[in-house]
């Protein structure tokens, strides 16, 4: 006998929609059957009238992160322990993090580290990007295989400072000699880069500028993290990736340069994808300027409604694979303090979405919209990315 079976509601599937049982037994789904069939079970959910569909997978998040955009303040925000509990609510039963490779730390050591944070805080299952910062040894970079073996197998790099630099900011960019050794070290194993691209030089010039010219209005973030700075740095990236047989997997894309640039390269045949954000796609940088309107920052920036457009074209047809949400969850006074060009918060929540029902490994977390029990029995995942995959693009 099956453990629980999902009866009446429409089966969203790769396939297609379809009034079919999902069966479960253990952790895992084991069959979709006809309804009249009437497969055996120890429960059975009516879905009569709602939608099924497969928990959803935050693809970028940073909980328990050092709000870097107030230095002085040492603030974080919330932990796996406050903010997957909103996950589960939202149907998303899986996120991936980020653990940080810092000079003076190796991959291993800041894995387990960042797993220990989440091991028994976590209501969704989880698991990390790992992230290459700063002057690295060189060295270090022959244990990126490793950490793909072991089930790690995607690597975030950023080609910007994103904020100027501070004395108590970690520097996020890893130079581009770097970024090429990495690629070249994770290709033949089957790991994937993911890059936030923007051109380093532009953003920190127009910092520069603005600074001097004493503009110093939060709005004012589109021209620093501007539309010429992600064609350059997207294209860039790309030209290595293509010399290299790297993957890559660009985060928050905000410009319609960026998406461009990426149906570009996959029309070529190379395995490139763009993940965008859901308030980059509702939003503009005329937001910023109504009431409240940092809530919809997150770095790089909004940008104009021709990007919004390209987006949502980019979405529908080619160009842009997935959305996220650049979970960095907040309380809206940290989220709002910070009105200047040099200290507006970025990030936002998102992650929650409307279901009534949430299922975690054959466990029903959240029944009509209540949590069932204060277990935080998210686990650490093991990825593997297809190889087909970082072969051509294949979503």
């Amino acid at each position: 006998m099956l453990d629980l079976v999902i009866r009446g509601g429409d089966v969203v599937t790769p396939q297609g929609v379809g009034r079919w049982d999902v069966a479960v037994e253990g952790e895992r789904i084991v069959a979709l059957g006809l309804p009249e069939h009437g497969l055996p079970a120890g429960r059975v959910i009516d879905a009569t009238g709602k939608i099924v569909v497969p928990g959803g997978i935050e693809p970028h998040t940073h909980l328990a992160h050092l709000i870097s955009m107030q230095p002085e303040e040492n603030l974080h925000t919330l932990g796996p322990e406050e903010d997957t509990r909103g996950m589960v609510f939202g149907g998303t039963t899986t996120h991936v993090d980020f653990c940080f490779v810092r000079p003076g730390t190796d991959v291993q050591q800041v894995i387990e580290t960042r797993a220990a944070r989440w091991k028994g805080n976590s209501y969704a299952d989880y698991s990390f990007h790992v992230t290459l910062q700063g002057a690295l040894p060189i060295k270090l970079f022959d244990q990126l295989p490793e950490a793909v073996q072991a089930g790690f197998p995607s690597f975030k790099v950023f080609t910007v400072d994103v904020l100027p630099p501070h004395p108590k900011r970690h520097p996020y960019r890893l130079d581009y000699g770097r970024i090429q050794l990495a690629m070249e070290k994770v290709a033949p194993h089957n790991g994937i880069m993911v890059v936030h691209a923007e051109d380093h030089d532009i953003v920190q010039f127009m910092y520069e500028k603005f600074r001097e010219e004493k503009q110093t209005d939060g709005w004012l973030l589109p021209l620093v993290h501007n539309k010429l700075s992600e064609k350059l740095a997207f294209r860039r990236t790309i030209q290595l990736a293509a010399h290299t047989g790297a993957g890559v997997y660009f985060v928050h894309t905000s410009a319609r340069e960026g998406v461009d640039a990426v149906a570009e390269a996959r029309a070529g045949g190379y395995p490139i994808y763009a993940e965008t954000l859901h308030h980059y796609a509702c939003f503009n940088a005329e937001d910023y300027k109504s009431p409240r309107g940092f809530c919809y920052h997150t770095y790089p920036s909004l940008k104009y409604p021709e990007d919004q457009a390209a987006l949502w074209n980019g979405l529908v047809r080619d160009g842009v694979s997935t959305t996220a949400t650049d979970e960095f969850p907040t309380s809206l006074d940290v989220k709002l303090r910070g009105q200047d060009l040099e200290n507006v918060t970025g990030g936002n929540l998102g992650a929650e979405g409307w279901p009534v029902t949430t299922i975690l490994r054959g466990r029903v977390v959240v029944e009509n919209r209540r949590m069932v029990s204060d277990g935080r029995e998210g686990k650490l995942v093991a990825r593997k990315i297809s190889p087909e995959v970082l072969r051509r693009p294949t979503c």
